[in-house]
């Protein structure tokens, strides 16, 4: 089953976005992308007071049908925006913190089960991997490209829960 194909994904805002497989009960509990020092791979880790500073991303629409995902904690003047930043599009390519790249951000759809608010993440341009589904998931606690046989069951495909952070979105 392949992910719904629309011209949509989320609103603009801040969000955690936890790691999910499609189609399945998400429970409580879960890993959050997790920002780190700029230029390393982004991680995942637990939602525990120790990373709650580290885990709001602001989603920017780019284009028509591309977002940036971005650091969202406030910036001092002359301080470079960090966010999403893939350098190639093979497996396991690490997803680094660095200058926010284009990514597509699909909603999961189709009629699966727990599907409210869960997207499927891929870099915008990719290198064309022919049979191949490129998607943003984890490995090993690292957030990576992963490539999927464009036949492959929507749960092969890694996938993220947008959860709104009204509470941390710039009302000014």
């Amino acid at each position: 089953m392949q992910p719904q194909s629309v011209a949509h994904g989320p609103e603009e805002g801040v969000y955690y976005l936890r790691s999910v497989i499609p189609n399945r009960n998400m429970g409580v509990g879960g890993m959050y992308a997790t920002r780190g020092k700029f230029g390393e791979q982004i991680q995942t880790a637990a939602l525990v007071p120790s990373t709650f500073d580290d885990r709001d991303w602001k989603i920017v629409r780019a284009g028509n049908d591309t977002f940036y995902i971005e650091n969202a904690q406030k910036y001092p003047p002359g301080v470079q925006l960090t966010g999403f930043h893939n350098t190639a599009s093979k497996d396991d390519t690490p997803v680094l913190l660095d200058q926010p790249k284009e990514f597509t951000i699909l909603p999961v759809g189709g009629g699966a089960a727990f599907a409210e608010d869960v997207y499927i993440i891929r870099p915008h341009s990719s290198d064309g991997q022919n049979g191949m589904d490129i998607c943003v998931g984890v490995e090993e606690r690292g957030i990576v490209i992963k490539t999927v046989p464009v036949g492959a069951p929507l749960e092969a495909r890694p996938a993220w829960y947008f959860s709104r952070r009204h509470d941390l979105e710039d009302t000014s």
